[in-house]
């Protein structure tokens, strides 16, 4: 893009009192749709033929009689662009003007996108300028895609929050794993808190019949009591019972009527198998010994959860 300077501009930079405070400053480069024939026609205008798109400027310091300038867009419309128009001042107040323009019969210097980040850059020869030219640099102006920018921000915003996230669950793991149950407190969970060994006998030392008794041994199971005058006492739950019995019906006396009694092997069948689950709804099932018989019970009774709705 070789811009030409208008008649205004050549009046700005020949006037030999334009220095210091009052130099001409370069401010914005605007963009237009419009044409028309290049060359020295066009260096009466003041404004582009049909303006679209307007930016403040970014650029460098005179060097060597040669002003380099940039301009960010972010259009509103697709268009060819087939114009523009470099603007300036006098000073900090002067009157802004079109110092140089661009048209080439309608060639486009590029195509304006929608939404999409545009950039122009240009050089402006002020040789034989008298007066000093400069370039305003408008803070606002950004160097890239504003939009892609705040998306690369988020990213790394989620990212960082991704990470943090890790952290803790990486944290959070290794306590987990420095306070898992080992091998040898697994057995003393297991046997100081989720199991019940109830022994019922109504047999004394020599094996002579006695009133029925009820011992508890092992940790508190959740909902089991055991008292030798009220038996074993149920509260709501589902419950792993597994032992044996020297009489079947003994097993029923204690109020597992549900309870599955798988007979030994033995032939003289003095021991039967309990193994079931039993599963307590709501309230609590006590369970009590019959009348007094030469028997003898041992159950381990370990609660696996709550009973089925």
């Amino acid at each position: 893009m070789n811009l030409r300077l208008t008649t205004a501009g050549r009046a700005l930079l020949a006037d030999g009192t334009n220095t210091g405070t009052a130099a001409v400053a370069l401010t914005h480069l605007a963009l237009g749709s419009g044409s028309a024939a290049a060359g020295a026609a066009n260096d009466a205008k003041t404004a582009l033929i049909t303006e679209r798109d307007r930016s403040a400027l970014g650029g460098a310091a005179e060097v060597a009689g040669q002003i380099a300038f940039r301009a960010d867009f972010s259009p509103s419309a697709s268009y060819s662009i087939t114009e523009a128009g470099l603007f300036g001042r006098v000073g900090a107040s002067g009157a802004v003007t079109m110092i140089a323009y661009w048209t080439a019969g309608g060639d486009a210097l590029a195509a304006a996108v929608s939404g999409a980040a545009l950039t122009v850059g240009g050089v402006l020869e002020v040789q034989a300028a008298a007066a000093d030219v400069s370039v305003t640099i408008a803070t606002t102006v950004q160097f890239g895609d504003p939009a892609l920018a705040l998306r690369v921000t988020a990213v790394e915003t989620k990212n960082t929050g991704q990470d943090t996230l890790l952290a803790g669950l990486r944290t959070d793991l290794a306590a987990m794993q420095a306070a898992a149950i080992t091998t040898a407190n697994i057995k003393e969970h297991i046997l100081t808190q989720e199991i019940k060994v109830v022994v019922a006998s109504s047999n004394d030392a020599q094996g002579n019949p006695q009133a029925a008794t009820h011992r508890a041994a092992g940790g508190p199971v959740a909902g089991v009591s055991v008292s030798s005058s009220a038996g074993v006492t149920f509260g709501p739950g589902l419950y792993r019972v597994t032992g044996f019995a020297n009489d079947p019906t003994v097993i029923h006396q204690l109020g597992f009527s549900a309870v599955k009694v798988l007979e030994a092997p033995h032939p003289k069948k003095d021991s039967y198998l309990v193994d079931d689950l039993v599963s307590i709804a709501t309230g609590a099932s006590r369970t009590s010994v019959g009348s007094p018989g030469v028997y003898a019970v041992v159950l381990f009774i370990r609660r696996i959860g709550d009973a089925p709705a």
